[in-house]
């Protein structure tokens, strides 16, 4: 034996060498099996086997919540409700008015922010992805469209 390290044994047990000896593993099992109580021998006992059954029907991990899932459909009624008739005020204000398609979040959208129609801005799909674009975002800063450092994210009261 090393001192360092465990190194294994080359050879072979006898008792799992002899005619009619028992497989170590299966014997590993059995004697944790006779030893453990019955409530706590499935913590203890190491299957040979993966066992797989194929008639129990997996369940997929939800992505969105049953909450916010709720928060997202009442959030799409009332933006239905609220773009009705409104004209973009971003950039195409200054050209020419085009009607609002979508609603843009000038804090973000976490938490109560969502549903605070205070940081909305109705805006055209052109002009929202002019506000994504990092060449405008320092120009939509300073009209107010996009939070300022440090605000972004900031609920009010």
């Amino acid at each position: 034996m090393s001192i360092y390290r465990y190194t294994k044994k080359t050879k072979p047990a006898n008792w799992t060498t002899v005619p009619g000896a028992v497989e170590p593993k299966a014997l590993k099992v059995k004697w944790l099996q006779r030893s453990v109580p019955k409530r706590r021998a499935h913590l203890c006992v190491v299957p040979i086997k993966k066992i797989v059954s194929k008639n129990v029907a997996r369940k997929r991990i939800r992505q969105v919540s049953l909450t916010q899932s709720r928060k997202n459909a009442e959030y799409l009624r009332e933006v239905r409700e609220w773009i009705v008739g409104k004209k973009c005020q971003a950039w195409c204000s200054d050209e020419g008015n085009r009607a609002a398609e979508e609603c843009h979040h000038i804090r973000g959208r976490i938490g109560k922010l969502l549903l605070d129609k205070h940081w909305w801005l109705p805006v055209c799909s052109q002009c929202h992805r002019k506000m994504r674009d990092s060449q405008f975002q320092k120009d939509a800063q300073t009209r107010g469209w996009l939070a300022k450092s440090g605000e972004w994210g900031k609920q009010t009261e």
